[in-house]
């Protein structure tokens, strides 16, 4: 059986909300906070919203994500709590996520391509047709 994994390094991001910093400086103080780039896990505290922020801006590192909730919508979110944060960690769950990709193709012929953890949206500059083909 693997030995559980360490978090000893812990970056922490959070929402602008006062609920949210309150929490950010509390587990600073108990756990520290490092980069996301040094970091073995990331801890987001806020809402849905900083969820998504954060999983799209470090989907790329491959370190994993635990959310806590510190915002108004939290269904992505674990309770929140500063107790025994790090077997907390060990003992979550990991899912494995894999985002869409968006291909678009402006009017120019320039191709842009995005990922996307929970939508796409386009937004025309003009009112000409668009067209839309979608792969799965």
């Amino acid at each position: 059986m693997a030995s559980p994994k360490r978090y000893d390094k812990i970056a922490f991001v959070a929402s602008a909300s006062a609920e949210a910093q309150t929490a950010l400086e509390q587990l600073t103080a108990m756990y520290g906070n490092h980069l996301p780039a040094d970091a073995d896990v990331v801890v987001a505290l806020g809402g849905d919203g900083l969820m998504l922020q954060t999983l799209h801006a470090n989907m790329r590192s491959n370190k994993p994500i635990y959310g806590m909730h510190r915002g108004t919508v939290g269904f992505l979110m674990n309770e929140y709590s500063t107790h025994d944060l790090r077997t907390r960690l060990s003992a979550a769950r990991e899912s494995l996520i894999n985002p869409l990709l968006m291909r678009a193709t402006d009017i120019h012929g320039a191709v842009h391509l995005h990922h996307a953890i929970n939508e796409v949206a386009l937004f025309r500059q003009t009112y000409q047709v668009a067209k839309l083909r979608i792969l799965i």
